[in-house]
């Protein structure tokens, strides 16, 4: 018998999106991404999850400090 997680709690977590358009050197800007995003936002909320979008983050940002942050909102002590 297979064991299943329990989501049932409002919000169920969080999604952190990261939407990366625009790259530096040879790379330039990636058309589209915003319809990707929109979407992948969508379904997470419909599954409701609480979801950040972050947008054309730099390799040198560190994301993990802050998606903690966020995460420890929703997910107290």
């Amino acid at each position: 018998m297979f064991k299943c997680y329990k989501m049932d709690s409002d919000p169920r977590g969080v999604v952190l999106i990261i939407n990366n358009s625009k790259f530096e050197k040879d790379y330039g800007e990636r058309p589209g991404t915003e319809h990707d995003c929109r979407k992948l936002k969508e379904l997470f909320e419909g599954f409701k999850f609480k979801v950040f979008v972050k947008e054309n983050l730099r390799a040198s940002v560190s994301i993990i400090p802050r998606f903690y942050l966020m995460w420890r909102e929703f997910h107290p002590t």
